[in-house]
């Protein structure tokens, strides 16, 4: 099952609520120097991490989801093959020769494969929420350094002529 596809499947969702869009095409660059950014670059920074941290939660969500539809469908073939492979002629096999047979059958070769990028879509997907997060963290780490210094500043101007 695909990303696309979860979000038409959870329509009682989209009656109450809606996915967050792309922010853009990449994910910014935090300069090296956050001191060398003005406070309204800074805050322009902090406002895109942050549609970025809410988009890219989304979609986790989202793989997280089909990656567990995945491994559902994947029981279910495993399951089901076992099951239809089970007859008069194997009864006298194992229960591990069975499974075996079944496991190497293309229904769940098919299944494993789906759930298998199921899996590594959602473990990638989670890197950048990860990298969301902590440039997201980083950002309004400097925006209280600076507002816990502004007062600081403000008394120093008094005494400036």
């Amino acid at each position: 099952m695909s990303i696309e596809s979860l979000e038409v499947e959870y329509a009682d969702f989209h009656e109450h609520f809606s996915l967050p869009s792309r922010p853009g095409n990449e994910i910014p660059e935090i300069p090296f120097n956050l001191d060398d950014l003005t406070d309204s670059q800074l805050m322009n920074y902090y406002a895109q991490y942050t549609a970025w941290l809410n988009y890219a939660k989304s979609q986790l969500v989202l793989a997280e989801i089909a990656e567990e539809n995945a491994s559902n469908d994947l029981d279910f073939a495993k399951a089901s093959t076992l099951i239809n492979q089970w007859d008069a002629k194997i009864k006298g096999e194992l229960v591990t020769i069975a499974k075996a047979k079944s496991s190497v059958s293309e229904i769940v070769m098919n299944a494993q494969n789906a759930y298998t990028k199921a899996r590594a879509y959602r473990k990638l997907v989670d890197t950048v929420f990860d990298r969301c997060e902590r440039g997201s963290h980083l950002l309004s780490r400097e925006l209280s350094r600076r507002i816990s210094v502004a007062p600081h500043e403000k008394k120093l101007y008094k005494y400036i002529p």
